[in-house]
């Protein structure tokens, strides 16, 4: 993720829900693709989309489901010839208010916060009267999109591939002589 990208902004007023929720729906366009891809580091979107409902949840906060898709591409690692990726992922997060008894950050600081990390993600706090899907959106994608792709059939240069990789770091340097110094 890129610090200080700017990103479209989509926020759901979640203090008076709908009893069965609220659904959303974005697909993001042109200038919001191109912010989307400098948010989440990738060469480009070619599409990004996502289905969500923000429903109430226990003590003042909302949980957001559903689902977001998109298709980006980057350069091959390797080759770097263009590489698509097609996302798909299932999307889960609850925000509490902020300084609530739910809030994990809140407290006195003098207990332990034990968190499992097989769990579920801790809720996100949130201020005010509104939680913005659009960056939970931008953020899970940028935790899911593959930095490195690698084009299908690519492979590294004998030279850099030979290195095993359970050998130490620095086994790639094993034969390397400094340049001799003439006089």
């Amino acid at each position: 993720m890129s610090a200080g990208s700017e990103l479209p902004v989509f926020a759901v007023h979640v203090r008076v829900l709908p009893a069965n929720g609220f659904p959303v729906e974005l697909d993001a366009k042109g200038g919001e693709l191109e912010q989307l891809a400098r948010f989440c580091g990738v060469a480009r979107f070619e599409f990004a989309a996502a289905s969500l409902r923000v429903s109430r949840w226990r003590g003042g906060g909302v949980e957001v489901t559903g689902r977001i898709r998109a298709r980006c591409q980057q350069p091959c690692v390797v080759t770097l010839v263009p590489v698509a990726q097609e996302i798909d992922v299932p999307v889960q997060a609850t925000f509490v208010p902020a300084g609530s008894r739910m809030d994990a950050r809140h407290g006195d600081g003098d207990h332990e916060l034990l968190l499992d990390p097989e769990g579920p993600d801790a809720p996100e706090p949130f201020e005010g009267d509104e939680i913005d899907v659009w960056r939970l959106v931008a953020e899970t994608l940028a935790l899911v999109v593959d930095h490195w792709p690698r084009a299908p059939g690519a492979t590294l240069d004998p030279r850099w591939s030979d290195v095993s990789t359970s050998d130490s770091p620095f086994a790639a340097l094993k034969g390397w002589k400094p340049p001799s110094k003439s006089g």
